[in-house]
């Protein structure tokens, strides 16, 4: 996709749960001035799906009004030899997919690879999701999600229910108006796609620093919160509408409308907004930089596009062309000054070091193994990162996996798969050291995470 010139694109992003929910066609929907706000506060939140939150497909398409609930099957093979295996798959959803390639005299790589290429799902899924989509259709004309379920493979209508939301982002209720407000989510099937990190940057996505999980959401939502957190980086946000309080080492501050607030680095902060304020994450800067915590501007209508065009451009990765990146866009824009006590080139570097850092969180390569990949001075390589993140390079790598840990458990992972996925010798140590930072075990974080997901 490609703006015009001057234009400002925001990518929303829904929850990984919702990816096969969504329109079966591209489409253009007119958003009315009122409900700009709503849009900014759901972009917001899609922020998280980067760090595995996001929102729902249902609660967007509901907002620009799209739609009725319409599930597809997928298509059928494009080759004669798959499509008959297709039939056969379909005509006894029971059969083990093993017996029907031993039928057809097909190894089951083979036949798994072949389905990938001319339907982009597994045999497995790609079956699964007719048997749904029959299913969805009984829903519909007999009114009842039992009379989906019963003629199904499936053993209990939990089972079943378990199933459809998989493959659907949705509940089979929905389809008749239950177990979710009547969005007008269409739902229909999607390829799957490989997750991939978009951010360019070791930004405060990757370390931790983001409204993880609620800033703003559209009318009707609960209160938002950033829970309390120690960043690397500043983290400049933008109260867009109603209110926020920010708390910087326990003594708290109002915030208001149109104004910015700085979330200042190595301090101990969070951040309460109300339901129906939205707050807006504007860019980061260096914690090296000489920053006050609590509001540091207020702004007229003027900066309003300028603001909306760096918040997606820091943390969505949506990038106009010309400009050098929005660090030092926001740094000009609040009136400070690059760093002359480090050479621009070993900053350079730095940043890009610590941004592989940040997609890695199991390299703990020493700094002079790291120094020596940059060709910078170890000496030179720590001083650097002191004065750009406000922290020493043990302590900023602590808190990129303590950010990615939080990531994961809210994903749902185990304390023991986070372990294993940041490098920690054993699930014990990275218990120790998460407790140690949040006060709390992994497993009371992760139950109290995973028990309050955002409708």
């Amino acid at each position: 996709m490609r703006g015009a010139r001057g234009a400002c694109v925001l990518p929303i992003r829904v929850r990984d749960a919702d990816r096969a929910a969504g329109p079966s066609m591209p489409f253009t929907a007119h958003v009315p001035p009122p409900l700009s706000d709503a849009m900014l506060a759901a972009f917001t939140r899609s922020l998280g799906v980067l760090s595995g939150g996001g929102v729902r497909a249902a609660a967007i398409l509901a907002l620009i009004r799209q739609g009725g609930p319409r599930i597809h099957p997928p298509s059928m093979p494009r080759s004669e030899a798959l499509r008959r295996i297709a039939e056969t798959l379909l005509a006894d959803p029971s059969r083990p997919v093993q017996d029907v390639c031993t039928m057809h005299g097909v190894g089951e790589s083979m036949l798994a690879r072949g389905f990938r290429a001319e339907t982009g799902w597994t045999p497995q899924r790609w079956r699964a999701r007719h048997e749904l989509s029959r299913a969805a259709e009984r829903i519909v004309r007999e009114g009842s999600v039992a009379a989906g379920a019963a003629r199904t493979v499936y053993s209990s209508p939990q089972a079943f229910a378990r199933a459809f939301r998989r493959e659907w982002g949705i509940a089979p209720g929905h389809l008749l108006g239950r177990d979710a407000a009547r969005s007008g989510a269409p739902v229909a099937p999607r390829p799957p796609a490989s997750r991939t990190d978009a951010h360019a940057w070791p930004t405060p996505a990757a370390t931790g620093a983001l409204p993880e999980g609620g800033m703003g959401k559209p009318p009707g939502r609960r209160a938002a919160t950033i829970d309390l957190q120690c960043s690397p980086y500043h983290v400049v946000l933008w109260v867009v509408g109603g209110s926020a309080t920010l708390a910087v080492d326990g003594r708290e501050m109002a915030v208001a409308a149109d104004e910015l607030a700085c979330l200042p680095a190595g301090r101990d902060v969070s951040l309460r907004a109300g339901a129906e304020s939205s707050v807006l994450p504007v860019g980061w800067l260096p914690g090296g930089i000489d920053m006050a915590g609590g509001a540091i501007a207020r702004l007229g209508p003027e900066a309003r596009e300028a603001l909306i065009r760096l918040s997606a451009w820091t943390y969505a990765g949506v990038e106009p062309s010309g400009i050098d990146d929005p660090r030092r866009a926001l740094q000009r824009a609040l009136g400070l000054a690059e760093f002359a006590e480090v050479p621009a080139a070993v900053v350079d570097a730095t940043y890009a070091l610590l941004r592989r850092l940040a997609r890695n969180p199991r390299d703990h390569r020493p700094v002079d193994v790291l120094a020596a990949e940059v060709e910078i001075d170890p000496a030179a390589l720590r001083r650097a990162v002191e004065v750009l993140t406000g922290s020493p390079l043990p302590v900023w790598r602590t808190r990129l996996r303590m950010a990615w840990a939080r990531r994961m458990l809210r994903d749902g992972a185990r304390p023991s798969q986070v372990a294993r996925g940041l490098g920690y010798a054993d699930a014990a140590g990275f218990s120790r050291a998460f407790t140690r930072v949040h006060g709390r075990p992994p497993t009371a974080f992760r139950a109290v995470e995973t028990s309050a997901v955002p409708p």
